[in-house]
């Protein structure tokens, strides 16, 4: 929720410098509810097709928009799916240095900008799931242990704990 008014702080900063006006922001509401809605399926072996509009948007329309669309494309997904946690915050900021990093790409025209932006996003994949993989920055992933405890094991570790109790 610490991203959100830094999304708003980012908007009006884009809106008082002329760089947004209000085609800029209805056109933000409707790709981030189109990238939400891309979302939804959710990712399958490790392909993400938000990444297919929000690279280009950011490239097309700029770094402080792909900023803003991929933090707010992110929220809006998780608030739908019921994702929120506290990975949102790691996953937004990443969805935003995409879109920033595809705005910050320098100029380029035909072929160059197609394998420009193909290597952009192959480098984008690699460096989101090297950060977020193991759950964000200083966060230890869990080991999960399940199995089926039969009732012999079940007895025998209760009767060890009455002997600590004691």
């Amino acid at each position: 929720l610490l991203l959100l008014p830094l999304l708003l702080a980012i908007v009006m900063a884009e809106l008082s410098e002329g760089a947004f006006d209000a085609k800029s922001v209805a056109l933000l509401g409707v790709l981030a509810a189109c990238g939400t809605a891309l979302r939804l399926p959710g990712g399958v072996a490790g392909f993400e097709p938000l990444f297919f509009m929000l690279i280009p948007a950011g490239r097309v329309l700029g770094k402080g928009f792909g900023f803003v669309l991929g933090a707010l494309t992110l929220f809006a997904s998780a608030l739908l799916t019921g994702g929120v946690g506290p990975w949102l915050p790691f996953q937004m900021l990443a969805a935003s240095w995409v879109g920033l990093g595809a705005g910050l790409l320098p100029p380029a025209r035909g072929r160059r900008e197609i394998a420009l932006l193909a290597v952009y996003a192959a480098l984008a994949a690699l460096a989101i799931r090297a950060g977020l993989q193991e759950g964000g920055p200083g966060v230890e992933p869990l080991e999960v242990r399940i199995g089926i405890a039969t009732g012999e094991v079940v007895a025998a570790a209760s009767a060890e704990d009455d002997d600590d109790l004691r």
